[in-house]
């Protein structure tokens, strides 16, 4: 695990390290090798399907944008609770933080986490949201 993240940090100096990304290198040193886990975290990062790499960046951008949507998505699909939570000024950010930055790696059991990353490497971002939906339902 040490190996993969001290790598990937070195390799793109963009990201560097964050914590929730040894969740995720985590999950996948149980299924392939350090090299392969290093690529996926890699194509994670960059591949536009799943835009991670914002999540990690400096200020974290594409993490506020995420909180943006979720909350859009909130409103739309689960007015009560998004009344709720705005009523006593519960933002996404004190939560769903943990839930994006890990990919939900550190909140679930081992079975449903696995179901979760085959639906997010089939579909990308979006199921992200589908998840902390459903999560809140």
């Amino acid at each position: 695990l040490y190996s993969v993240l001290r790598a990937y940090s070195i390799y793109n100096k963009k990201t560097g390290y964050v914590q929730g990304m040894g969740f995720i290198t985590a999950l996948f040193l149980t299924y392939m090798s350090e090299e392969d886990a290093f690529w996926m975290i890699h194509a994670l990062m960059t591949n536009p399907k799943y835009k991670m790499e914002g999540y990690y960046e400096e200020d974290f951008p594409a993490l506020k944008g995420a909180f943006f949507v979720f909350l859009s998505l909130m409103k739309k699909y689960c007015g009560k609770i998004y009344s709720h939570l705005k009523k006593y000024e519960v933002f996404p950010s004190m939560y769903a933080s943990q839930w994006f930055i890990t990919l939900f790696s550190n909140c679930f059991k081992f079975s449903i986490l696995v179901r979760f990353f085959d639906s997010f490497l089939l579909e990308g971002e979006k199921v992200i949201f589908r998840f902390s939906l459903a999560i809140l339902k």
